[in-house]
């Protein structure tokens, strides 16, 4: 893309959004509306009164509905795929339609290892296919993901401080926290189609600044004036509880269990927002510390 062809950081022409009405694609929409861009959203089942705009157009589809999909992106420049669901397909309607470029947000737990928590291979089958499609991408892998309004999972962490409650993690109390907001992810993946140099390639989304998990409980103990008590156990003994729910056929603490067992297994580092920030072209993001003295 040459620099004749952005308008205010946006890609000239026309967008669709996926997963519109979730955290950080309701973000996305608002972002490209208030620029005064073209969007399509596509809703599964949603209820349109749920988007931030009635400035947009609605196509009603399924990531399984290949037909549907590709109606969804005929005529569409970028993609936007902030939908939890399967992507190939979208992948494939994109494809077809020539679409210029398609960012698509998964995790950074994205990989085939974890057999036990399926979302997690089948993002990383999405990744593999998206780069094999010939589609020009960015794919971008965030922690965990926070709603600056809504303050979880932090607002849950004060709460176990101040009763003065104790707390299990599991893992080394030394990985690093790996949180980023859903507006700023959200202006990650608006960015991204007007930067080249995102093409083609994977992030790791996090913050500025980001904690030790031992030092985060530290600093919420700070905010709200009480030491909170947490031990950090062996994974090993996580994986036992797992597998116990598994038996006992209580899906939902086995799924719980899974999502916290892969987080405390990831062998990734904090990704090095400061080099990543720049190669998006500069995106102001808030510091974690900072936010949290002030929301808590």
């Amino acid at each position: 893309m040459v620099e004749g062809e952005r308008r205010g950081g946006l890609g000239v022409g026309r967008y669709l959004v996926t997963g519109a009405t979730g955290r950080t694609g309701k973000r996305a929409v608002g972002r490209l509306v208030d620029a005064g861009a073209s969007v399509r959203v596509l809703l599964h089942s949603t209820p349109p009164s749920e988007l931030p705009s009635d400035q947009i157009e609605v196509v009603w589809s399924d990531n399984a509905d290949v037909e549907s999909l590709l109606r969804a992106t005929e005529g569409i420049d970028w993609v936007i795929a902030t939908a939890s669901g399967p992507a190939m397909h979208l992948v494939d309607a994109a494809k077809v339609n020539g679409v210029r470029h398609l960012v698509l947000i998964t995790s950074r737990m994205a990989d085939d290892r974890w057999d036990f928590m399926p979302s997690y291979p089948a993002r990383a089958r999405d990744e593999r296919h998206l780069a094999e499609s010939g589609v020009p991408f960015t794919v971008l892998r965030p922690g965990g993901i926070v709603d600056p309004d809504d303050g979880e999972p932090f607002r849950s962490m004060a709460r176990f401080a101040r009763d003065r409650a104790p707390v299990r993690q599991f893992g080394p109390s030394t990985l690093p926290g790996v949180y980023v907001f859903t507006d700023e992810l959200a202006e990650f993946a608006v960015q991204a189609h007007a930067y080249p140099a995102t093409w083609g390639q994977r992030f790791d989304i996090g913050g500025p600044s980001m904690l030790t998990r031992e030092r985060l409980w530290a600093l919420i103990g700070e905010v709200v004036g009480e030491a909170p008590i947490v031990t950090f156990e062996p994974v090993e003994l996580l994986t036992r509880l797992r597998l116990e729910a598994e038996e006992a056929g209580d899906p939902s603490l086995m799924m719980r269990l899974a999502r916290e067992e892969v987080a405390a297994q990831i062998e990734l580092g904090a990704p090095d927002m400061a080099r990543i920030n720049g190669v998006f072209g500069g995106i102001k993001q808030r510091d974690l510390g900072e936010w949290l003295r002030a929301f808590l």
